[in-house]
């Protein structure tokens, strides 16, 4: 049985501020099984326990828990409620529903100080609460799963790119560099196969820097030690020295650049990177803009060219399409690995991506990011 999560525990202690309200309760406390352990996880109003861990075996609220049942007492003895003694709370009313959710036990308990206790509407009101509860739950944990398989797709994506990358360019120039060294040693001549081993030493060359910008591109060194704006202009002067691109740099941040966490900084680099990789192989484009500005609490960063753009009015319904569908290059580079990856990698960093294209009018990848945390110069 896992830890809940924070969005988890943000969203249990959200319910129980809502419970204390609907119940009229003074207090009211939410404990969830977590191993062998009982743990209160989410409380209100005056309800403030002691002791917050149990275990849930050997326990009189593990017994409760346990048996997965609903009470209401009013003027709770110590024999009644063992477990408020636990606890360390006391109360002249308490309510008690289980919270039965995907193999893990919970309780909710509503406490009380008024005479009498809670009326049968307020009983009524929490097992709908507490159904609410697991309901919630659930839905976050399926949104959870389906953020993680995104996660997992985004990272299989990315190896298969970089499988193919390491397939095209590395290895091939490795065999070219072998060819190259095998007709060396076939040479008697040795004027000749010193110009055939002049060329294969430059070959060795051209491959180690092929290799650096591979390694610059699985996590450049700028976004880690000078951050997002420094990353971001390298990585205009790459696409203009290694692809042959004009690529403009409008980086206008008045003040600290705000500093987003890694995931993020990340994310946004990657976009940038797919999108001037697609210019570059796909758009037929001779110029390109690379751009980053703050909008109020959201950071943009923005790539337009002078290309081809896209054959269909609306690039976003490219997203799902099939690559081979299309006889447009730059279409099918985008649902291969551009416009999917793209939003995959917004969507998980919970950033907005706008495409806009018209075809002989070039294209436009926006993301914007929510800004959080310190800024930094």
């Amino acid at each position: 049985m896992r830890a809940a999560s924070g969005p988890e525990l943000w969203l249990l202690r959200l319910m129980a501020e809502r419970g204390l309200r609907l119940l009229g309760a003074t207090g009211l406390i939410i404990a969830m099984t977590r191993e062998s352990e009982l743990e209160v996880v989410a409380e209100a109003g005056a309800a403030t326990p002691r002791v917050r861990s149990l275990p849930l075996h050997g326990s009189a609220l593990g017994t409760v828990c346990e048996s997965r049942t609903s009470l209401a007492l009013e003027q709770p003895t110590a024999r009644e409620t063992p477990w408020l003694t636990e606890l360390g709370v006391a109360a002249a009313a308490v309510l008690v529903e289980p919270l039965p959710f995907e193999g893990q036990l919970g309780l909710l308990i509503a406490l009380g100080d008024r005479e009498p206790g809670f009326d049968r509407s307020e009983v009524a009101a929490a097992s709908d609460l507490a159904r609410s509860i697991v309901e919630r739950l659930e839905a976050e944990r399926s949104t959870e799963r389906e953020r993680l398989r995104h996660g997992v797709l985004a990272r299989e994506r990315e190896r298969t790119r970089w499988a193919r990358e390491l397939h095209d360019e590395t290895v091939q120039g490795l065999a070219s560099l072998r060819l190259l060294l095998e007709s060396a040693r076939c040479l008697n001549d040795s004027h000749e196969r010193q110009q055939v081993l002049e060329n294969a030493l430059a070959e060795v060359d051209r491959e180690i820097d092929a290799l650096r910008h591979l390694i610059t591109e699985l996590r450049p060194a700028a976004l880690d030690d000078l951050g997002l704006v420094a990353a971001l202009e390298a990585l205009a002067r790459r696409a203009g020295a290694i692809d042959g691109l004009t690529v403009n740099t409008d980086i206008a941040v008045n003040g600290p650049v705000p500093r987003l966490g890694p995931e993020a900084e990340s994310a946004v680099y990657r976009i940038a990177q797919e999108a001037l990789t697609n210019v570059a192989k796909h758009s037929g484009a001779a110029h390109a803009e690379l751009a980053l500005h703050v909008q109020g609490d959201r950071l943009l960063a923005t790539v337009r060219d002078d290309g081809i753009g896209f054959a269909s009015a609306d690039p976003a319904s490219t997203m799902t399409a099939r690559p081979e569908s299309s006889g447009n290059g730059a279409v099918a580079a985008a649902t291969g690995f551009g416009l999917s990856g793209m939003q995959e990698r917004a969507e998980l960093v919970g950033a907005d991506l706008d495409v806009t294209s018209e075809p002989g009018a070039g294209t436009t990848v926006r993301v914007s990011v929510p800004i959080s945390g310190p800024t930094t110069t």
